[in-house]
């Protein structure tokens, strides 16, 4: 069901599934960046997958649950890397406090950095914002924010 979602936008791009981790990377392939819209798409993309597991839930009498991190910018890197089984992968900052903040994210929520809130803050009408206590990550403390749907 994650890949309908995802078909849906048309500025993302899933980069690997891995154990329960679905990756996703935003404009990494368009041609002309723009930010915001790109950052908005992904922050969509992480609402409906929430409502998504809840819809989910309800039919198969489950109780899963999920946790979306978000970040933005750049630089990144990419490639396939080994030679005995290839797989494509994204490193960089961006890709890392992605990582970290969905680690430390409240269940059914998305959690967004610093960079994402400064630019979808004009649009505050179309979501739930809150803003969270500092956390704790490899790279320092950092402000964050909990996106609800």
């Amino acid at each position: 069901r994650f890949d309908q979602l995802l078909a849906q936008k048309p500025t993302l791009t899933k980069m690997k599934v891995m154990g329960d981790c679905y990756m996703v990377a935003g404009a990494f392939f368009a041609d002309v960046p723009q930010q915001a819209e790109h950052e908005k798409e992904a922050l969509a993309f992480g609402l409906e997958s929430i409502k998504t597991v809840t819809e989910i839930n309800k039919e198969q009498k489950l109780n899963l649950s999920i946790r979306v991190g978000l970040d933005a910018g750049g630089p990144v890197v990419a490639g396939v890397l080994d030679v005995g089984k290839p797989t494509f992968e994204l490193f960089g900052n961006v890709v890392s406090i992605a990582k970290q903040i969905e680690e430390k994210c409240i269940p059914m929520t998305v959690h967004i950095s610093r960079a994402v809130f400064e630019r979808i803050y004009f649009d505050f009408t179309n979501f739930k914002i809150h803003t969270r206590e500092k956390i704790a990550i490899k790279q320092g403390t950092i402000t964050s924010y909990t996106v609800l749907p």
